[in-house]
């Protein structure tokens, strides 16, 4: 079963571990959003489709995936 229509704005993670993942998404939005990763990580996402980072359009992302800066 996938995730889909989320929204994330106005968020700041830091002091991470790792970066975020998101995985077999439909319809993800992030705006203003800072991550904070020891691994230098921010964003990695697979399998995914109809993704939104601070209006930059992504139709499709397979499942080997892709690393996405956010800040």
């Amino acid at each position: 079963m996938n995730i889909s229509n989320v929204s994330i704005e106005n968020v700041v993670i830091s002091n991470a571990k790792e970066g975020g993942v998101i995985s077999q998404a439909d319809g993800v939005s992030i705006k203003n959003v800072k991550v904070y990763a020891k691994d230098g990580k921010q964003l990695t996402v697979r399998s995914s489709k109809n993704l939104t980072v601070d209006g930059t359009s992504y139709a499709e992302i397979d499942n080997k995936g892709t690393l996405i800066n956010i800040n």
